[in-house]
């Protein structure tokens, strides 16, 4: 079982590196209360992460830069992600149900996922934003990227521990 840490997590120190501050098990949604954690971001020190989201276990690599980090995604259930959509993918074409529901969500959380892909400290320096460094979204010229998006729609990223 696991629970966000709050107040207890960890801060981004100066001069502390990002393979020192992001391995570990970080929550996609916020868990007040000790439960299975069904969405979260496992980051390893090697610079390779999982994600599992609902019944999809989706991996890649995590980069380090100054003031952020960059997702890759490679592998879908452990398999290359773009060939496992296409058995997915194949799969529904025989018309039953299950097989054209698994496809369609599988693609919905696929695309919504890899569209993910860089991470930076948040104002508190406990957890994850999506998107650039809150200084670098793009206000003062009026636009925004996609990664700037998702960082004012998503939840940040909190570091989980496991109770017991």
């Amino acid at each position: 079982m696991y629970v966000t840490m709050g107040d207890s997590a960890p801060k981004y120190a100066d001069k502390a590196s990002w393979q020192a501050f992001v391995p570990g098990r970080w929550s996609i949604e916020d868990y007040e209360q000790p439960s299975e954690v069904k969405s979260y971001y496992d980051f390893a020190a090697d610079g390779t992460f999982h994600c599992l989201h609902m019944a999809y276990k989706i991996g890649g690599k995590w980069t380090a830069a100054a003031e952020s980090i960059t997702l890759s995604y490679e592998t879908l259930n452990g398999k290359p992600l773009y060939e496992e959509m296409e058995r997915i993918k194949k799969g529904a074409e025989s018309g039953r149900q299950t097989a054209v529901a698994n496809e369609l969500f599988a693609d919905w959380v696929v695309n919504a996922m890899t569209k993910r892909t860089q991470l930076s400290l948040s104002e508190d320096t406990k957890e994850l934003q999506w998107g650039p460094p809150s200084s670098a979204t793009g206000a003062a010229s009026g636009s925004m990227d996609f990664n700037a998006m998702m960082a004012n729609m998503s939840p940040n990223l909190k570091r989980l521990e496991e109770k017991k």
